[in-house]
């Protein structure tokens, strides 16, 4: 039993000098983040200026109505993971590790762009999306997502971050 972490660290020296990575699969994360509800219409708004972003604190504000009224109506970017719902909608996300990989969650933003999306972005590539932040509820529930909404050029492909982590 004393030996468990000394081997634990062997092994990830040896996949380290191997060139091989411990990841998820596309169908696990596909399966972690579920499917994507219908959320309600909704209009933008003034825009109130550019705050920074991060995915966890729109989780987080999505639940509470003092946090929404913050972030609402202000302009952020967002960098993620694409997961496609339709040829204007997609789902950003990260994933959230706070101990170790079992009890990992997946922090998603729905993207909701004025423009069809690129046709040459796929399933998992990195995307930047620059919008305004709005929080509209799931057709028959009680519950919030966060949104973006984008205008055109606010959707784009770029490199992976410093961390699929945050």
């Amino acid at each position: 039993m004393l030996l468990m972490p000394l081997m634990l660290s062997a092994l990830l020296l040896y996949y380290h000098f191997q060139g091989l990575e411990l990841t998820y699969s596309k169908d696990r994360i596909a399966k972690m983040l579920g499917t994507d509800e219908k959320v309600e219409g909704g209009d933008a708004m003034a825009s109130k200026g550019s705050i920074p972003l991060r995915f966890d604190e729109l989780t987080v504000a999505a639940a509470l109505a003092h946090r929404r009224s913050y972030f609402e109506g202000h302009d952020g970017t967002l960098k993620g993971k694409f997961q496609p719902v339709s040829d204007k909608e997609f789902t950003l996300f990260r994933l959230k590790i706070t101990c170790c990989a079992s009890d990992m969650i997946p922090l998603k933003v729905r993207i909701i762009s004025s423009e069809i999306l690129p046709q040459d972005i796929g399933s998992g590539d990195w995307i930047e999306a620059t919008g305004q932040i709005q929080f509209r509820k799931i057709v028959g529930k009680e519950e919030y997502v966060p949104v973006l909404l984008t205008g055109p050029g606010g959707i784009r492909r770029t490199t992976a971050g410093a961390s699929f982590y945050e």
